[in-house]
């Protein structure tokens, strides 16, 4: 069993154990369909950079590289420009 597949089932289990604890009803299939979606989305986040406090998605940063930032300013380099929006994250409280 590979290593995902071992943390797949794992995350079922935990999901059913919660489950039950608030007498919810769930069956291990749907259990393992929620864990694989999970591991999906923690795959696509890594991959893109999302979950990385106070820092723009990489594709953000691309965007912002290429000129825009949301503000119609451009920036001289890619360093500058994460550094403005990472200020820009800062000051809106997110």
């Amino acid at each position: 069993m590979s290593k995902l597949t071992k943390e797949v089932v794992k995350m079922a289990d935990e999901l059913i154990e919660n489950a039950k604890e608030k007498n919810w009803d769930l069956n291990f299939e749907f259990a393992i369909k929620m864990a694989v979606e999970i591991q999906r989305n923690n795959i696509i986040e890594d991959a893109f950079g999302i979950s990385i406090e106070n820092e723009p998605a990489f594709l953000e940063a691309i965007a912002i590289q290429l000129g825009y930032n949301g503000t119609g300013k451009t920036h001289s380099n890619l360093v500058e420009a994460i550094l403005a929006h990472a200020d820009a994250i800062e000051r809106s409280g997110a």
